[in-house]
């Protein structure tokens, strides 16, 4: 065997990442890391007992030469006569429509590409090429962004629930492209990687090598060094998190969660940092020490306060907790409606009758369904939702309320007056949908005409 051979061999039994007799998904770009991966592996292969698949993605980020990297590696595949599965997907619409980077979400889309590869091919794991200088890469820009713990432990060597392993990251990327010249391997070039916008090609390809010059020339062993150490601290983290996170953390429902301030309140500095890190790892907020700053200095807050944290995200204080509200659920809508129609949205959906005689009238079904005068209605109504200042006479008393204070008798929580609708005709509010009706609008004795409003919420 060759060194290189001889190492990966090593450090596949030292670190436990593979056992023989294994089917193993191997994760190939076309780059010089992923091809010599593969190289390796196939070379590995009997001394295992290894049946060796190949996936790639296309994230058709670069045109014409996107397709020839999957024509590439499709040849290799088959020149190993190795099984070869592909996929094509919609990056940039994907980034768009979730508010993700392109970076972001072309990492999404290749995982969920991945495990699916594993589970149709009935596959034990899968092989991704990340080496020790991505590593380097990864704890230099988590340091920078201030990811906790976790970030400064680097690239997992492995990620057992995903059934990922990074069997490459003992090597280094001066290693792995001798080791492709000397084998003449072939192997394609990104020429996106040589693009210094992205944040990770320019640590790559500026930063790194001035420090290397300047400060250390060992600078990329000293940060991997820095990865064993805290992976070890991770670990120990990871564990003490796990244990006190349900009991600062509440589901309140499928997608909304609420931190308990008195119980964060009690856990160390560091560790309050830690179990926000968590959290937004499972909702999917890119962690920054900038953003856990920000929600620890709302906690502070009184109730009301708000932080948009992601396109997807808004953290608001409410009564001795923040609560997380996907903002799909906080709408800004504000449209119009006529007698006779209806409208819907993500949150809800609103329907007004066509005006019928009183003595057609059937009770009320619940408190989502409220009968109103339709001479006191005009023809058109507007559906908004609730702002600052807004006030309206409830039914059954005789003089105005501010809503915010109606909220609050009502013990609404703050976060979810954002949610409720109002219907307003000629300025003037006529329903707080699903709580009150205006009392100038109630059906009185003299009234002959009536419309019905009905509303149906989907996100309280």
């Amino acid at each position: 065997m060759t060194t290189l051979e001889t190492k990966l061999d090593e450090f596949l039994h030292a670190k436990k990442l593979l056992a023989e007799n294994k089917r193993l998904v191997l994760a190939v770009s076309g780059g010089v890391d992923s091809i010599t991966m593969l190289e390796l592996f196939r070379h590995l292969r009997d001394r295992w007992n290894l049946s060796l698949i190949v996936a790639h993605v296309n994230h058709q980020l670069r045109g014409y030469e996107s397709d020839l990297d999957e024509e590439f590696v499709r040849a290799e595949a088959s020149r190993h006569n190795l099984p070869f599965y592909t996929a094509r997907v919609a990056t940039e619409p994907f980034a768009h429509q979730h508010g993700y980077s392109k970076q972001v979400a072309a990492r999404m889309l290749r995982y969920k590409f991945l495990e699916e590869t594993r589970k149709q091919s009935q596959a034990d794991s899968i092989a991704t090429a990340h080496n020790a200088n991505d590593n380097a890469e990864t704890v230099l820009m988590n340091s920078l962004r201030g990811t906790g713990v976790r970030g400064l432990a680097g690239i997992p060597l492995q990620d057992v629930g995903r059934k990922l392993i990074r069997p490459m990251l003992f090597c280094y990327r001066k290693e792995i492209v001798e080791f492709a010249h000397q084998n003449s391997i072939r192997f394609r070039e990104d020429s996106s990687n040589a693009i210094n916008t992205y944040k990770r090609n320019y640590l790559r390809n500026v930063v790194l090598p001035e420090l290397e010059r300047r400060f250390d020339p060992n600078i990329v062993s000293a940060l991997n060094a820095v990865s064993v150490s805290f992976r070890s601290l991770k670990s120990e983290t990871d564990a003490r998190v796990q244990d006190v996170f349900p009991s600062v953390v509440t589901e309140l429902k499928k997608d909304r969660f609420s931190l308990d301030l008195t119980s964060l309140q009690g856990h160390s500095e560091f560790l309050r940092a830690e179990i926000v890190l968590e959290l937004f790892r499972r909702i999917e907020v890119e962690p920054s020490a900038e953003k856990v700053n920000a929600l620890l200095s709302l906690a502070k807050n009184q109730s009301g306060r708000a932080l948009d944290l992601s396109k997807h995200w808004r953290a608001v204080t409410n009564r001795g907790a923040i609560v997380f509200i996907p903002v799909l659920a906080l709408p800004g809508y504000s449209q119009n409606i006529s007698i006779g129609q209806s409208v819907s949205n993500a949150s809800f959906s609103i329907f007004v009758s066509e005006p019928m005689r009183r003595e057609e009238l059937q009770p009320i079904p619940s408190r989502d369904s409220a009968f109103v005068d339709a001479d006191r209605l005009g023809r058109e109504l507007k559906i908004r939702p609730w702002k600052a200042g807004d006030s309206f006479l409830p039914l059954g008393m005789q003089h105005r309320k501010k809503l915010s204070d109606f909220f609050v008798d009502n013990k609404i929580p703050v976060w979810k007056k954002h949610s409720i609708p109002l219907i307003e005709s000629a300025g003037e509010i006529v329903w707080v949908c699903g709580l009150r009706l205006d009392d100038r609008y109630k059906i009185s004795p003299r009234t002959n005409s009536v419309v019905k409003f009905t509303f149906i919420n989907y996100v309280s």
